[in-house]
């Protein structure tokens, strides 16, 4: 994430990858762990992996006015609900495993069409 551009209707108008809007629209329904710190820096290579597989997107926020007060990241659900709002980096890989562990396991059999 670059840097937040005015507020429009309500919600923050970001700019990712030289697009600009808000972040629902620019992330799609993937999960969002956005931190002060670079996410890829404070999570282990056991977290990042599963998450890029997911198409998770992994943002570090500039502007912490974007982030609830007195946390480092938040972790947002693919329906764009809060799953988790960390007060320290250790909070936000916590937060990323507890994700991961709720997450099914992916499918090991491909099912034949009809």
């Amino acid at each position: 994430m670059r840097s937040p551009s005015p507020r429009h209707r309500g919600r923050w108008r970001l700019t990712l990858d030289g697009r600009t809007g808000p972040l629902d629209d620019l992330v799609g329904q993937a999960v969002v762990v956005a931190a002060a710190v670079d996410p890829s820096e404070v999570l282990s290579d056991g977290q990042v992996a599963p998450l890029r597989a997911l198409g998770a997107v992994l943002l570090h926020v500039t502007d912490r006015a974007l982030l609830p007060p007195d946390h480092v990241g938040v972790v947002i659900r693919p329906d764009h609900h809060l799953f988790a709002a960390a007060a320290t980096p250790a909070d936000l890989a916590g937060a990323v495993a507890d994700l991961l562990a709720q997450l099914p396991e992916p499918a090991a059999v491909a099912m034949e069409r009809r």
